[in-house]
């Protein structure tokens, strides 16, 4: 299919693996997701006005690891690697010039204003959750520069931004709770003959279908 040579195109590495025919009600978590990666892929293609979908994968993954979740008050960038996305577009054009005096090799040979900034939390980042404003320059940056090796600071930050995304996603789910159980204190006693509406998962209907079946 022309899909899978788009994507084998841009993605060299690409392996795709087969797995055994699976029941999409049962995953429930695993469709809610690639239904929230389609919307906001149709948004992409729809703002920059084209049909390549396969081009629109990175901005796209970059503005959903990049947004702030309501549960845990973090970004999933930040608790996989345990600092915000370093996403300065002067930073890098500054390491690409770097790359390109053969005296550095290591990451000790990097100037002190650089390491200053890969080693510092990044805080004045600035959050990108418009999917569809994303956009990339390439710019060829050696492995070696941006491999750093994690110090105990890191390890520490990283434990302490995990930490509080544990508290918040434990406050959330509390809060999820009691208004759970005022809403069956509030539960309405239905009669026979009585119109009701089922709502209807995302995962189970169209984008034509209506969202309450009657």
């Amino acid at each position: 299919a022309n899909i899978i040579l788009n994507l084998k195109l841009d993605w060299p590495d690409l392996i795709i693996i087969n797995g055994r025919p699976r029941h999409p009600q049962s995953q429930g978590l695993v469709e809610r997701g690639n239904a929230f990666v389609q919307k906001i892929l149709g948004k992409w293609l729809e703002t920059n006005n084209s049909l390549d979908w396969p081009s629109g994968l990175g901005p796209v993954m970059l503005a959903i690891n990049n947004c702030i979740s309501q549960s845990t008050k973090k970004t999933p960038y930040e608790l996989v690697f345990g600092q915000r996305v370093r996403n300065d577009h002067d930073f890098w054009i500054q390491i690409y010039e770097q790359s390109n005096n053969k005296s550095i090799i290591n990451e000790e040979d990097l100037p002190s204003s650089i390491n200053s900034y890969l080693n510092s939390d990044n805080d004045e980042v600035i959050y990108n959750n418009d999917a569809s404003q994303a956009s990339f320059t390439d710019i060829p940056v050696p492995l070696s520069l941006i491999n750093v090796t994690e110090s105990d600071d890191n390890h520490g930050s990283h434990k302490r931004v995990r930490d509080e995304a544990e508290k918040n996603y434990i406050r959330t789910a509390e809060r999820q709770m009691k208004n759970y159980q005022r809403a069956l204190k509030k539960q309405k006693v239905f009669q026979v003959n009585d119109i009701v509406g089922l709502k209807i998962a995302d995962v189970d209907r169209s984008n034509t279908a209506p969202s309450i079946l009657p």
